[in-house]
């Protein structure tokens, strides 16, 4: 008899292996090319297939972890453009937002 070697099949039609290699393939440079918005929703997509009941717990650990990478770069790059923000004076100049 032939062994089938079946993967379970997520809610969007991917293998549970399909996804977490995907997610967790991302390097530092893919991250660095990302914006905030890009980051946002990977760490949807991650939270989508942690909530599926067919993922395996070894699986869920890795998207985790991949969810707390994407959730500090976002953080950082807000952090980053909160620092940049500027205001203008009485007397035309820039000055930081947080300088009165």
């Amino acid at each position: 008899m032939e062994e089938k070697n079946e993967k379970p099949m997520t809610a969007d039609h991917t293998t549970t292996d399909q996804t977490s290699e995907d997610l967790t393939a991302m390097d530092q440079a893919a991250m660095d090319q990302m914006t905030v918005e890009e980051g946002f929703e990977k760490i949807e997509e991650i939270l989508r297939k942690m909530e599926s009941r067919d993922i395996p717990l070894e699986e869920s650990f890795g998207l985790y972890e991949e969810g707390m990478k994407l959730l500090k770069f976002c953080n950082e790059r807000i952090s980053r453009v909160e620092k940049k923000v500027m205001k203008l004076d009485e007397d035309g100049q820039l000055k930081p937002l947080d300088e009165e």
